[in-house]
């Protein structure tokens, strides 16, 4: 049996101590390059940091980075409950996939009562009890339950760790309620520059999105939680993944498993103020169906929902053109291609063309 998720530990000799309370995101940027921290136990709100290169990060039992707000002084309209001042709608992905009775599909907003996260609705006239709505354009949060003597949080944040350090170690940390985008993750090490980072024994739940994003060399090692899209999407991660077999607290098991990819581009000048840029990438993971308790036939194989609708294989393509009439501005249009093939093997392909204006001040 392998070991995973968080336990006990001590300050690595060296370290800086951190606390609750304390300004982390000051402490790290002040820091060296290659300086170790400790997170006592506790925590820790409005956490988002860039580590620089060779930072580690390590946390006591029971250090948790929490990226919610908790929501206080709400008032009772009608059956309702409302709260306002509420600000930090996410990047909205459209394009992304859901079940069709998905409302607010895309916008990357969680609120959450005593540790359960409620539904969103597309209107203020669904919302009952177990779900919330967001009204942007008021800046306002409806739920349908009283909040009296309950605590009520907001994902406020987009990531806990993001940035293009490179041998960046984060280990034996609790990371939750993060809110971000589609394709993106609470640790975000997707990124062309980072390289080699180890993400080792945490516990990453409750994340819109994706848990874990990582490229470029990556060891994710004994990592588990509730709530992870996925480990990693984009990039190489030649030591592989480690995949659990059971839920957050019932003693999973892990298997290894073999993943790779690849991606290639060329960039073309045909005139001084027009370029062109084309790439094609494929990541490919080799998931057993039975480790994943994906069983054939079964309503989830077919429909491709649940670990039967894990990413065995993504394939993308893009093709661009781009004009630079004046310096500061530039037109283009580009057209995208993609394939996805799932553990229950459903596969589709999607075409996209889009057009867009950019003006550099």
């Amino acid at each position: 049996m392998a070991t995973y998720g968080t336990t006990s530990t001590s300050a690595p000799a060296g370290a800086i101590i951190l606390h609750p309370g304390d300004n982390i995101s000051a402490l790290v940027n002040a820091a060296p390059v290659g300086a170790t921290f400790y997170f006592e136990a506790g925590v820790y709100r409005g956490v988002s940091l860039a580590p620089k290169d060779g930072q580690t990060f390590v946390g006591a039992e029971g250090a948790i980075l929490n990226g919610s707000a908790v929501l206080t002084n709400f008032t009772q309209s009608g059956n309702l409950w409302v709260i306002g001042g509420q600000t930090q709608q996410g990047t909205v992905n459209r394009s992304a996939e859901f079940l069709s009775s998905t409302q607010a599909p895309g916008h990357p907003d969680t609120v959450f009562v005593d540790n359960v996260p409620l539904k969103a609705v597309d209107s203020l006239s669904k919302v009952v009890s177990g779900t919330f709505y967001f009204d942007y354009a008021a800046d306002k949060i409806y739920i349908g339950d009283n909040p009296t003597g309950h605590t009520v949080e907001a994902g406020k944040l987009t990531d806990a760790f993001h940035g293009t350090a490179s041998n960046v170690t984060i280990e034996n940390l609790v990371i939750e309620k993060y809110d971000p985008p589609i394709q993106s993750g609470a640790i975000n090490a997707d990124n062309s520059r980072s390289q080699n980072w180890i993400i080792q024994n945490n516990e990453v739940r409750l994340n819109y999105a994706v848990g874990i994003t990582a490229s470029n060399g990556a060891q994710i090692i004994g990592n588990y939680g509730t709530g992870l899209g996925s480990y990693f999407l984009d990039g190489s991660v030649p030591n592989g993944i480690l995949f659990g077999t059971g839920a957050a607290g019932n003693n999973p098991s892990f298997a290894m498993i073999s993943s790779w990819g690849g991606q290639v581009g060329y960039q073309h000048w045909w005139m001084p103020n027009l370029r062109s840029n084309i790439s094609m990438g494929i990541n490919h993971h080799d998931i057993s169906s039975r480790a994943a308790g994906c069983a054939a036939f079964s309503a989830a194989a077919l429909a491709g929902t649940g670990n039967c609708g894990l990413n065995k294989e993504i394939i993308t393509a893009h093709a661009n053109i781009i004009w630079n009439p004046v310096p500061f501005v530039d037109v283009g249009l580009e057209y995208m291609w993609g394939h996805r093939l799932v553990l229950s093997n459903l596969k589709g392909d999607e075409n996209v063309l889009i057009s867009k204006l950019a003006v550099k001040f």
